[in-house]
């Protein structure tokens, strides 16, 4: 897998385990928005109100997570 389709600080991909997730921009909504992208099953993920990366990293870590 080529470095620059890893992003170290997102967990794997969770619906084929692949490290190969990675932030990337795109269009949703209309307007510009980060989003995970995952290069081996091609999964897109976007948080609709989140728009940094550290907003959608974090995101992006905390699924599955209970919520209390």
């Amino acid at each position: 897998m080529a470095a620059e389709l890893q992003d170290k600080n997102l967990d794997p991909c969770p619906f084929c385990g692949s490290d190969a997730v990675r932030i990337v921009e795109g269009i949703g909504a209309g307007f510009k928005q980060a989003m995970v992208l995952c290069a081996d099953c091609g999964a897109t993920v976007s948080f609709h109100e989140e728009h940094t990366y550290i907003e959608v990293m974090e995101q992006w870590n905390r699924r599955g997570e209970k919520n209390d």
